[in-house]
């Protein structure tokens, strides 16, 4: 292992860039905050072969949300870049140091290293979720939603472009922080996309759907009672309880969740679907529905058709999810030891729970759960350093995608740490510990209504 890691070391150091081009979203109503056109990156495809079978990997940036008016007026002005797509860069640089899983470097991503890859800044402030305007609002628009819509079909249109024998073997489609709550809330929406786009080209391939989620796997319900009714205040400044925040940007964003969730939940409980434990079967549910349906439509059956787009799901999460823990009120280094053992006690074997159980019913479900206490694993040297069992995530995830298209199911990508504490992971990334402070999983002391 101590090999390997100098060998990777030594890769890094030589590595170079990966560069991909902007381009801004065409729809009139694909638009930032503030109104400017929203924008992507991706490479230049019109040298591949006009028969090209090439890997598409979508990626949603992160950067939190805004819940009211007060609060996004409030981000506006602490972090405006977040809202609008002026003064973006013409080109963007990936590296092993930054957004790794976009380089085309084998050595740091051996997953999706031959992927063409698209950038799409977030600048909606709604989880990708959004379909309204400013005129409704009174101040920003929130059209999240149609952005992705938009991307992909401008990706899908410029892919094929080059050529009618041009064809996708596997799409990818993957977020961190917000950005993963919005892969996991628009996923059936662009399963539906590529579908068509299947359609459109007569089923001519077979390919392998991916939904990827670093760090948004969110966990519903009440947050540390220790911290009191003030969590659910959720004032424009600071984090606060997510179900509550959530709740508020409902009707604020016209939230517009996966289809079959927002069906089966209701207009009025649709917030919940930027839950994971609430929105993944009827996601995966829609999903079948959709390739059912289009399986009967066709010459022969339709169980012809039901393995033309096989959909699968990774997660990525570190047991105490630092973003989770704030909107919890619940600061795992704080003066109050309660908060430690709430964690220890609640959230870290609720979010595991809730992995596995999924894992049990799906074998094309893989996860990545190091002990740590940390917030996103894929934006930088996290991917390839911190590992469970000596597997770092770049590998688990192309251990996970090299199973899955081989037929084996995802049971060899499955990781969690079973060190006998929270944060007690060795490869964790540097920050202040405070050793005296950390809490056996085990410890059962203390219960939590």
């Amino acid at each position: 292992m101590i090999v390997e890691l100098v060998v990777l070391a030594a890769v890094i150091a030589t590595a170079s860039a990966e560069t991909l081009n902007k381009f801004e979203v065409l729809h009139p109503e694909a638009v930032c905050n503030d109104g400017t056109p929203a924008v992507y990156w991706r490479g230049d495809w019109d040298a591949l072969p006009p028969d090209a079978e090439s890997k598409l990997l979508v990626f949603l940036q992160s950067g939190g949300d805004c819940w009211s008016p007060e609060a996004c007026a409030y981000r506006w002005g602490d972090a405006p870049y977040l809202m609008t797509s002026k003064g973006e860069a013409d080109t963007k640089d990936f590296t092993p140091e930054w957004q790794p899983a976009l380089t085309d470097d084998c050595a740091v991503n051996p997953a999706f290293c031959d992927h063409l890859k698209v950038f799409v800044h977030y600048c909606s402030s709604d989880d990708w979720s959004g379909n309204t305007s400013a005129d409704v609002t009174g101040n920003f628009h929130f059209r999240g939603h149609i952005i992705v819509r938009e991307v992909v079909s401008e990706v899908l249109d410029a892919f094929h472009a080059g050529g009618d024998g041009r064809r996708i073997a596997s799409f990818v489609f993957m977020g961190q922080s917000a950005g993963a709550t919005g892969a996991m809330a628009q996923t059936e929406y662009v399963h539906r996309q590529v579908l068509g786009d299947l359609r459109e080209r007569g089923f001519s391939t077979t390919v392998q759907y991916r939904t990827v989620v670093d760090s948004g796997w969110n966990l519903d319900g009440p947050g540390y009672p220790g911290a009191g009714a003030g969590m659910y205040d959720c004032p424009p400044d600071r984090e606060c309880n997510l179900q509550k925040r959530f709740a508020m940007a409902r009707d604020y964003w016209n939230l517009t969740p996966g289809p079959t969730c927002a069906a089966e939940l209701g207009d009025a409980e649709r917030h919940l679907c930027l839950f994971p434990d609430w929105s993944y079967e009827p996601t995966r549910r829609g999903m079948g529905n959709a390739q059912l349906a289009t399986g009967l439509r066709l010459r022969g059956g339709w169980h012809e058709w039901r393995e033309a787009l096989p959909a699968s799901f990774f997660v990525t999460l570190y047991n105490t999810d630092t973003w989770q823990a704030f909107n919890d009120q619940a600061d795992f280094y704080g003066v109050d030891a309660g908060e430690q053992l709430w964690i220890n006690g609640h959230r870290a074997p609720e979010a595991l729970e809730q992995l596995d159980r999924r894992a049990r019913n799906d074998e094309s479900f893989g996860y990545f759960m190091p002990s740590c206490y940390e917030h996103v694993l894929s934006s930088d040297s996290a991917y390839y350093d911190v590992a469970v069992g000596g597997v770092a995530l770049n590998q688990a995830l192309a251990r996970w995608v090299t199973g899955f298209g081989n037929g084996s199911g995802g049971s060899a990508s499955r990781y969690h740490d079973d060190c006998g504490e929270l944060d007690c992971n060795p490869t964790c990334p540097s920050h202040a510990r405070e050793d005296d402070k950390k809490v056996s999983i085990d410890d059962t002391s203390v219960t939590f209504g």
